[in-house]
């Protein structure tokens, strides 16, 4: 009987784990899953106000090159055009997208501002934002490129195999 009453608690414990886990979206292990197009847009929606923030800092920046990963956000290293980043909004958004919602890369190619949610080995996944609407996203070893229904921005994929 008592043998029973554990397993039984056992189980019930690890159910509502489970169901834990699974019902916070915003959890750690949600961010750990490769994003695909369906998700860009889920993805866009609630992280759209620190994005905010990141493009117009890094728009008004005269650095077209600007590139920030999680190990420099670690070392506190998060420069633009050569300075470090002294916004403390910015710096709070950029702590929410690495520390929070597990962004790996965040940078300025020429006209593309892009938040990489997901890489392993040699492909990536994430969102860009196109600063000027008739150009082209500048992504290296782009593979996939899917606009989003929010004006200016795409869901892409990069490959560095494929080149």
């Amino acid at each position: 009987m008592r043998k029973r009453k554990k397993m039984i608690t056992f189980i019930l414990c690890f159910v509502l784990l489970l169901c834990i886990v699974l019902g916070i979206r915003q959890c750690t292990i949600y961010y750990v899953l490769p994003p695909d197009q369906d998700m860009a847009t889920q993805l866009y929606e609630y992280d759209k106000e620190d994005f905010r923030l990141i493009i117009d800092y890094f728009v008004a920046s005269e650095d077209t090159k600007i590139f920030i990963n999680k190990a420099s956000y670690k070392k506190d290293d998060m420069k633009v055009a050569g300075h470090k980043i002294e916004d403390k909004q910015v710096l709070q958004a950029l702590k929410r997208c690495f520390a929070i919602k597990g962004y790996k890369k965040i940078g300025r190619n020429g006209n593309t501002i892009y938040f990489e949610k997901w890489s392993f080995g040699e492909r990536s996944r994430g969102l860009a934002y196109l600063i000027e609407e008739d150009a082209d996203l500048w992504i290296e070893a782009l593979v996939k490129s899917v606009p989003l229904s929010q004006n200016r921005w795409y869901y892409y994929e990069t490959d560095y195999g494929e080149f």
